[in-house]
């Protein structure tokens, strides 16, 4: 016994220690090229011998370089390679590291990474971690398609599904060979584009700040990463033209070289491209260069762009600041300084100046936008036949850009919604969207509500619809708010077009409007618009939700509104005894005087697992 235990313990030690034996990993190693040895007739005979050498046992060459630098890859053991580093005609041995494709920084904002589980392969239990979602078509309208752009290589995809209907059409530009696996289907409209979505920022800032040489220091952002302005601090000159041509926009030919030369010149934003302002001030001898926004042009929006100066983009209210500096200051001096990434930025997020806004005056019983989602200064692939700005003067492309507007926020949360489709197979675009939206929230990182970049000030319904998407909350809403072909042709039905536009919109010919709705926010849609007049004080309207979560769930209402309007909700509890039953509810609004439009509410069904928020936006008409 005592010699089987002692057999047993050595097994035991044997199993422990081989693994270690065996640890190799693949090094990369960088070679003097000027030391080989004439009596080798090739670097690979070299480095070969160089490795038996000095590395013992150790396996043949993997890989061996001869452009960006001079070296072979092999597999080591960690003695082995610091045998190699002891080598005088060894530069440096360094361990190979696997590096995985990253994209922005989105997708933690939106916390839609590994503990989630909702993209392939980071949690997800319900598929295989290696096998994508399949089969989930997102549809875009945007300004324009580049397909040969590396972001729709369709390498790896599967085949197109089969019950796709759709096809690529010839277009300006565009030729139909161009689709593949992955971009399945191209449209052109000659107008039209929609706009349902808001674009706002993320926790991330490209930071760079203006210091005054009365110590006052702003921030703002920039995308310059040259050669600095040191730390001395130069003159700073503002509107340096002449009276028949002012000079504060900063606009070509307008800058005099012997006054801007070796200066931080302040150009007010507008009329011509953000970076052509700094490509003026460059030209005209400046060293930098402070954008600063006005009320009517950006307000506090900042935005990321590529300058070939130091540049640092300033708000509207610093920017008053800065300007009343220049002007009054008997010898004004600036020093422009530019960072790199800065992260877990607060507040966040806010409503982007740019950003798509209501009332929906086609129907602003409708509120829009439905919802908001990451649209500035974000990562995204770039025509290689456009320059990266907006400017002719400055000649620069790449395949990849900082791009802010709601072309962002759009393929964000058309993301989200593929992903809530791969999810939930059987529920509709309706039942999708409606999640998105009685999920969102309305209060950013600071836990205060969300702000309009615009005016500094708080944003309201018409700004932010629904509020910023939540796609953890979105998987599991509680209720829905569903919709079928037939309700929205009703809707339209309602709009006071004539039958034959009505059948050109939904392309059914057999349409005769004998269905419509009696007032378009009749449509069960997630939000209510409620649109008062001197004659209509008091506003009637119905929904129906449908039960997406437990079986016997209970629902009880909590009202928001202004102290300007009464809210009334009947029934206010909702009992589902199984999974996809309806109920149906109505709410009276009534006016109790004229309602400021930046003003909204919500109506929430909630309980211990759900809050099914549907925000509320309020118009008062002039009949």
């Amino acid at each position: 016994m005592a010699s089987s235990a002692a057999w047993l313990t050595s097994l035991a030690l044997f199993l422990l220690a081989f693994p270690c034996a065996m640890a190799k990993k693949t090094y990369i190693v960088q070679m003097k090229e000027q030391s080989i040895p004439k009596s080798f007739s090739s670097s690979r005979d070299w480095y070969s011998a160089n490795l038996q050498a000095l590395a013992s046992g150790a396996n043949d060459l993997l890989y061996v370089y001869s452009d960006a630098f001079h070296g072979y890859a092999a597999s080591l053991e960690p003695d082995q390679a610091e045998a190699l580093r002891s080598s005088d005609a060894v530069l440096g041995v360094y361990e190979d590291v696997m590096y995985h494709l990253h994209t922005t920084r989105t997708p933690s904002f939106l916390k839609v990474e590994d503990e989630f589980g909702l993209w392939p392969g980071t949690g997800n239990h319900s598929k295989k971690a290696d096998q994508p979602f399949r089969e989930v078509i997102i549809g875009l309208l945007d300004t324009g398609v580049w397909p040969e752009a590396k972001s729709f290589d369709d390498l790896g995809l599967p085949e197109v599904p089969a019950r796709w209907k759709g096809h690529c059409v010839s277009g300006p530009d565009f030729s139909p060979s161009l689709c593949n696996k992955k971009l399945i289907g191209a449209y052109y409209f000659a107008k039209g584009y929609i706009k349902a979505l808001g674009a706002s920022t993320l926790d991330r800032r490209f930071p760079a700040y203006a210091l005054l040489g009365n110590k006052m220091r702003f921030t703002g952002e920039s995308l310059y990463g040259g050669h600095g302005m040191g730390n001395k601090l130069v003159g700073l000159v503002y509107n340096a033209g002449n009276a028949s041509r002012p000079s504060n926009l900063c606009m070509p030919g307008t800058l005099d070289p012997r006054v801007v030369r070796g200066k931080v010149v302040l150009c007010d934003r507008g009329e011509n491209a953000r970076v052509e302002k700094g490509e003026v001030v460059r030209d005209a001898g400046g060293v930098g260069m402070i954008l600063v926004n006005t009320a009517e042009n950006g307000g506090e929006e900042l935005l990321a762009d590529p300058h070939r100066i130091p540049t640092a983009h300033i708000g509207a209210k610093a920017g008053n600041v800065i300007r009343q500096y220049a002007k009054t200051d008997r010898n004004p001096t600036a020093l422009v300084i530019t960072g790199t990434q800065a992260f877990n930025v607060r507040p966040t997020p806010v409503v982007a100046a740019f950003s798509s806004r209501g009332p929906y005056f086609q129907s602003m019983q409708i509120l829009k936008p439905d919802v908001i989602g990451p649209g500035v200064n974000i990562l995204a692939a770039w025509p290689d036949n456009l320059t990266t700005t907006e400017s002719n003067i400055v000649k620069r492309t790449a395949t990849f850009n900082i791009i802010s507007g709601t072309s962002m926020s759009c393929p964000h949360i058309s993301g989200v919604a593929a992903l809530l489709k791969a999810a939930h197979p059987d529920w509709s675009t309706s039942a999708i969207k409606s999640a998105l939206m009685t999920t969102a929230y309305v209060h950013d990182n600071t836990r205060k509500p969300i702000t309009d970049s615009a005016t500094g000030g708080l944003s309201s319904p018409f700004a932010h619809g629904a509020g910023h998407i939540d796609p953890r909350k979105a998987l599991s809403p509680g209720l829905v708010y569903d919709l079928t072909a037939d309700d929205y042709i009703a809707f339209v039905c309602s709009l006071n077009y004539t039958v034959q536009q009505v059948q050109r919109a939904v392309r059914r010919t057999n349409v005769t409007c004998s269905t419509k709705l009696s007032n378009p926010g009749q449509l069960n849609y997630p939000s209510f618009s409620v649109v008062f007049g001197p004659n209509k004080t008091v506003v009637r309207y119905a929904r129906e939700v449908t039960n997406v979560g437990d079986a016997g769930s209970v629902y009880r209402v909590a009202v928001q509104a202004p102290s300007t309007v009464a809210v009334r909700v009947r029934p206010t509890r909702l009992v589902f005894g199984k999974v996809g039953e309806k109920q149906r509810y109505s709410v009276t609004f009534v006016a109790r005087n004229k309602t400021d439009a930046a003003l909204g509410g919500s109506i929430t069904w909630r309980n211990r697992q759900h809050r099914v928020r549907s925000p509320v936006a309020f118009l008062w008409a002039q009949e």
